[in-house]
């Protein structure tokens, strides 16, 4: 099972406006060498930030399952 936060829904729409504008870009001036490179480059970032957040919502689970354990005596 993989923890809340595997999914962001704002991440996914980023990454659609970046291809969005990087299709644009082609189609209006023929293509920049940099163009996908730059894109590429943007859509790997937005993945470490997924990751990211996948990380610290886990982290923040973990955590407040551990305090109702403690706060419950099960420690």
């Amino acid at each position: 099972m993989k923890p809340p936060g595997h999914t962001c829904p704002q991440i996914d729409k980023a990454q659609k406006q970046m291809r969005r504008l990087a299709w644009r870009a082609r189609l209006k001036y023929g293509g920049y060498p940099d163009i996908d490179e730059v894109l590429q480059k943007g859509l790997k970032a937005l993945e470490e930030v997924r990751e990211e957040n996948a990380q610290m919502r886990s982290a923040y689970y973990d955590m407040r399952d551990r305090l109702r354990e403690i706060e419950n005596g099960k420690a």
